[in-house]
């Protein structure tokens, strides 16, 4: 297995942190598509799970700017 060795710089800190956020991003984009999908198939809403996490990230906004 190979071992990696980083520095302690909030540069670094800060990089490997944008690339675990864009990770996720794409693995979230990707559950979407698919759900949309199956939305399709099934004849469903294409867009609740879409308003579903814009509520969220709407309340957390409101939360961090209380």
């Amino acid at each position: 297995m190979a071992s990696y060795k980083f520095d302690n710089s909030k540069e670094t800190a800060r990089a490997l942190n944008d690339l675990a956020r864009h990770q996720k991003i794409a693995e979230l984009y990707a559950d979407i598509l698919a759900d949309m999908k199956v939305c399709e198939i099934e004849g469903w809403d294409k867009l609740e799970y879409i308003h579903l996490l814009q509520d969220l990230l709407n309340s957390l906004t409101k939360e961090v700017r209380k």
